[in-house]
């Protein structure tokens, strides 16, 4: 199908709408309009901040392509990003100055560094005559150790550094495949869709996430969940599209969490005084985590981005009743079983049961058990995930080092709260 002629975020986005609109799966669709627009930039001379948009776009979809650091070999000169800069509108106004990444967010230092009025100055100087530029992209970006120790800086060349050195984030989507396409990109299953509504369809769980870059990460340890294979996940979303009564349709958050920021919350940041401290359980650093307004809004604005795209009428979520209600532990846990790690010191290999799938109790009013989930945590870990009650109890009763103790925290029949010790495997 013909698709409009231009390379602006509008212009992506209604085509991409229209193709799924046409039954194109929607991989095929976004494809499809990131190539329009690449070619149009190419037909069309591009301009920098299209380039760049463009570059992220790949970037963020594993090309493994990196941006580019003022002054390198190849890199857009100060002259041509102030031309483009001063360019709001290009090959019949189609073209928007504001570089994208694909999440819509742009950068408001560029845009601040580009608006000052002091064209050339030290780079100290230039950093400090910058207004309303939040610490976080200062940080981030790197531009307070790339630009303070420099003797000349133009505001083009800052401006270029803040675009260029945006968050890389990148995505992973998991989505069930129900029938054979040659088209469908996201092979990986979904993780979670018991944990959702009745009703809907196209379940799917979308993380945004950082690469993983041991140069640039002083720790050189990326974040891990517990809840997902992908490293440095920010934040998660996890949706379905629904039909409204009045018709129409809505794209359904079911649910969007951060477990690093929930993890950054309780237990503090690395840094240097306690990267060598095994006892102290801290949690890397990393942009949006360290404040849930942060990545509360990442999340909220990656989700209309993908209701816009999609053709969405309205964005609905869960109420806050109906999450407490879904993760209510005696709907899922029958017994937990923990006992000090062999291979990570100061840590406990948990194991914890449920009824399964399709399990049904017994004439005694008991399930019969299911391993669903293992995995390795610090003590601090557990009231995260069991409780602050249940979390005590098993800390009350493990003992470290030598005498490991097996733990079962006994949920059965009427999901009563006993405890009881278990023999040594």
């Amino acid at each position: 199908m013909p698709l409009s002629k231009g390379r602006s975020q509008k212009t992506i986005s209604h085509n991409i709408a229209e193709m799924i609109g046409a039954g194109h799966p929607r991989d095929q669709a976004i494809a499809a309009a990131l190539s329009t627009a690449r070619k149009m930039a190419k037909a069309g001379g591009g301009g920098l901040y299209a380039n760049i948009h463009a570059k992220q776009e790949r970037i963020a979809h594993g090309s493994g392509e990196h941006m580019r650091k003022p002054g390198t070999v190849g890199a857009p000169t100060a002259k041509a990003f102030k031309q483009s800069a001063r360019t709001a509108k290009a090959d019949g106004g189609d073209v928007e100055p504001r570089a994208l990444i694909p999440q819509g967010l742009y950068s408001h230092a560029a845009e601040a560094a580009a608006a000052l009025p002091q064209a050339k100055g030290s780079g100290q100087q230039m950093l400090a005559s910058l207004k309303g530029v939040k610490p976080d992209e200062l940080k981030y970006s790197g531009a307070t150790d790339a630009f303070s120790g420099r003797p000349s800086a133009t505001k083009d060349e800052l401006a270029q550094h803040f675009h260029e050195n945006l968050p890389q984030i990148q995505e992973t989507v998991l989505a069930d495949q129900h029938e054979p396409d040659e088209n469908f990109l996201y092979p990986h299953p979904t993780k979670y869709e018991k944990y959702t509504m009745p009703g809907g369809d196209n379940y799917r769980e979308l993380l945004m996430h950082l690469p993983v870059d041991h140069e640039r990460d002083p720790h050189g340890t990326p974040y891990k969940s517990v809840h997902w294979d992908t490293p440095n996940v920010l934040a998660h979303l996890r949706l379905k599209d629904r039909e409204l009564p009045e018709g129409g349709k809505a794209l359904h958050m079911e649910e969007l969490q951060s477990d690093w920021g929930q993890d950054a919350r309780k237990h503090g940041l690395q840094g240097p005084e306690h990267s060598d401290n095994e006892n102290t359980y801290r949690v890397p650093e990393g942009p949006y985590i360290d404040n849930t307004d942060k990545w509360v809004d990442l999340g909220l604005k990656r989700a209309l981005l993908e209701a816009a795209q999609g053709g969405h009428d309205k964005l609905i979520w869960t109420p806050g009743a109906e999450q407490a209600k879904r993760y209510d532990m005696s709907r899922h846990v029958t017994s937990i079983r923990a006992k000090p790690s062999r291979d990570k010191p100061g840590h406990l290999v948990v194991h914890t049961y449920g009824p399964g799938e399709d399990a049904r109790p017994n004439e005694h009013g008991e399930f019969d058990e299911e391993l669903v989930h293992m995995a390795a945590m610090h003590p601090d870990e557990l009231e995260g995930h069991f409780g602050k009650e249940i979390a005590q109890k098993i800390m009350d009763r493990v003992q470290f080092p030598d005498k490991p103790v097996h733990r079962v925290y006994d949920t059965q029949s009427n999901y009563r709260w006993g405890f009881h010790d278990t023999p040594e495997e």
